[in-house]
């Protein structure tokens, strides 16, 4: 009777959760692709928040959460806060789904069909000697029909007054779409509960109301303590209703969904273990038949998903797998529901085919994301996660089987988010750095100029969305300047060479010391300084680039996935000052840079012809310097390399 509302409607996590390609989605996703080679080689490690931040308790919710922003940023975990536990990467968060910093707030928001409960009228409440005085408020004796306006909270102690005071303030705030009338609405809940007696019969409703507000109020801002209060008092609700009581079921829900949302907060194992067990429970609650079966399950495999991206138990994934499957099959869903189930099977699908590399799984996935996108159209408030993934998954394909439709398959959906958002949506930005990623990827593949030049428009309107201080603004920057440079090698227009070298350098000035990225900036100014070296021959910009290099040397680690093209540059900037000056030393030290760059490729690695070549110039030089044989038969043998 008193049980908390979580609608069923509401949707599941719906961003890809699998490592597909990843940081094609980032801001330096086209930069760090392009570093030094121009190849599709991308680094591991993306922005990320290393810092380990202190455990809160439960008692300590009142005083924790601040709101953030919905636009994902480039050194922004899941949330950003001082007071909670985060001890993870970006990246990890983004295999969560990005669900709070991308559209699935709002969307869940949307779904939450929850109405607070309270006495309705005199005759249901106890008799007159048994209520708290307060004096002569006004409308005590007329079945609290108060509005809030009437009362003080500082001065009213009946739960049941607080409460309808409380409504009065949902109401207000669902008309008005005012967050401080909600917030003053959990301020009477709260009291309303505190006022409650521990053995007081109505005590579930009062924790039901609260703990319910506060995870609206989550949904809508992701104020981390909202969250955290929410669990610890639908906990105390799930206590009042033990095993036969007929609101056990959707306590059980609600504790586990809260514990989820807690869990994509803080990143604590136990609060997913703790969701799984709750949910496996209400899904024993739930035969076959049951009409809410399907929707359970879909929850179900979603946190066991969830369980297997942060601890990578194959088990979880076979399991969540067969969560999603039998609540497709044996009951017909809603469209909302069954979107959100073929979306997170898809998911499922695609880490499958990233445990066992079979195109099966990836086939399967992309034609399940379809289906979902078919059940959301335009203007559905999911559709964009849907496509997100769509498109993130054919570029996959594409690199598996070069199949170029997949390509402009991808580019089609990629469109489609851009045409769907307006200027004002909050995640045009995101939307439009995936269609620019899609385009240059297919200008690297064919030399489509009509590409390029598509992408280097949406590049700069991605930067004038980024309002000045934003911390996506150095990734911006960089992505444009790429863009400009690969057209300056298309075209030799030496503007757009110059624009390069300032966008390089604002994005620099904005990846302080200490910056997870501040590798890409260096690398993009110094092929930029060398590039423009070999046109203009001042030595200003070559001496500047091999700067830049050397601190690149400095804090890239030595397994890092470009470092071989970093050794490669520092190698062609120092072969290029000793063309220059005919300084000995810095030919000696082009040829180890050269040595270890090629040292670590595969034999049959693309750059690694081109990079030999480059070593056997350099050898060729110390000959004619030093006539030395060594450097003849060195010489020799990478030759019949380059043949062989």
């Amino acid at each position: 009777m008193f049980s908390a509302t979580f609608s069923l409607q509401l949707s599941f996590p719906q961003f890809r959760s699998a490592n597909i390609d990843q940081n094609q989605w980032s801001d330096d996703g086209f930069a760090i692709r392009s570093f030094i080679t121009g190849r599709n080689e991308q680094p591991a490690d993306t922005d990320a928040d290393t810092s380990v931040i202190s455990e809160v308790s439960e008692n300590q919710v009142v005083q924790l959460g601040a709101s953030r922003g919905q636009e994902p940023s480039e050194l922004d975990p899941l949330i950003q806060h001082s007071d909670h536990q985060v001890s993870y990467s970006r990246s990890y968060l983004g295999q969560m789904g990005d669900c709070f910093g991308v559209g699935w707030v709002t969307s869940c928001m949307a779904s939450m069909n929850w109405r607070p409960f309270a006495p309705a009228a005199a005759h249901d409440q106890p008799p007159d000697e048994e209520r708290p005085s307060h004096g002569n408020h006004p409308g005590m004796n007329a079945g609290y029909r108060v509005t809030s306006s009437e009362v003080s909270i500082e001065e009213t102690r009946d739960a049941r007054l607080l409460t309808h005071i409380a409504v009065d303030f949902i109401n207000q705030s669902k008309r008005s779409g005012n967050e401080a009338d909600r917030d003053q609405a959990i301020k009477y809940f709260r009291r309303a509960l505190y006022f409650c007696p521990p053995k007081d019969k109505h005590r579930l409703m009062y924790l039901s109301n609260l703990a319910t507000a506060l995870v609206a109020r989550f949904l809508k801002r992701t104020t981390y303590g909202d969250v955290v209060e929410a669990v610890y008092y639908y906990k105390e609700a799930l206590l009042l209703q033990p095993d036969g009581h007929p609101g056990r079921e959707r306590a059980l829900l609600n504790l586990s969904i809260t514990l989820w949302l807690q869990y994509a907060q803080r990143g604590v194992v136990q609060d997913l273990n703790l969701a799984i067990g709750y949910h496996q429970e209400l899904l024993r609650l739930r035969p076959l038949g049951h009409p809410e079966r399907p929707v359970s399950q879909s929850w179900l495999g979603n946190f066991l998903l969830t369980r297997f991206e942060r601890l990578g138990a194959t088990q979880d994934l076979e399991d969540g797998l067969n969560q999603y499957r039998e609540a497709l099959h044996h009951q017909p869903l809603a469209s909302a529901d069954k979107a959100a189930a073929l979306n997170g099977l898809s998911n499922g699908l695609l880490s499958l085919y990233e445990q066992r590399g079979k195109m099966a799984d990836l086939d399967e996935g992309i034609d399940r994301i379809k289906e979902a996108l078919l059940l959301r159209p335009p203007g559905d408030p999911l559709r964009p996660t849907s496509l997100h993934n769509l498109v993130a998954a054919l570029l996959a394909r594409f690199g598996q089987r070069g199949n170029p439709s997949d390509l402009d398959e991808a580019i089609t959906f990629a469109r489609h988010s851009v045409a769907e958002s307006n200027p004002g949506r909050p995640f045009r930005i995101s939307d439009l750095k995936v269609l620019t990623n899609c385009l240059t990827r297919r200008f690297e593949e064919t030399g489509n100029k009509e590409d390029l030049e598509e992408a280097l428009s949406y590049s700069r309107e991605v930067l004038e969305l980024y309002p000045e201080g934003h911390i996506g603004k150095a990734g911006a920057l960089s992505n444009l300047a790429w863009i400009l440079f690969v057209r300056f090698q298309e075209q030799g227009s030496r503007p757009d060479l110059d624009e390069a070298i300032v966008l390089h350098e604002k994005s620099l000035s904005l990846r302080g010391i200490g910056h997870p990225l501040r590798f890409v900036s260096l690398g993009g100014l110094a092929i930029a300084l060398l590039t423009r070296f070999e046109a203009s021959k001042k030595p200003g910009d070559l001496n500047e680039a091999i700067i830049l290099n050397r601190e690149v040397m400095l804090i890239q680690s030595e397994s890092h996935v470009t470092r071989v093209h970093s050794l490669n540059l520092m190698a062609n900037s120092l072969f290029a000052r000793y063309k220059a000056r005919g300084n000995p030393e810095d030919l000696e030290e082009a040829i180890k840079y050269y040595h270890d760059a090629t040292d670590r490729l595969a034999g049959n690695h693309p750059d690694k012809p081109p990079m030999l070549r480059n070593l056997g110039e350099a050898l060729e030089s110390r000959f004619l310097l030093n006539k030395d044989s060594e450097d003849i038969r060195m010489l020799s043998k990478f030759t019949s390399k380059l043949w062989s």
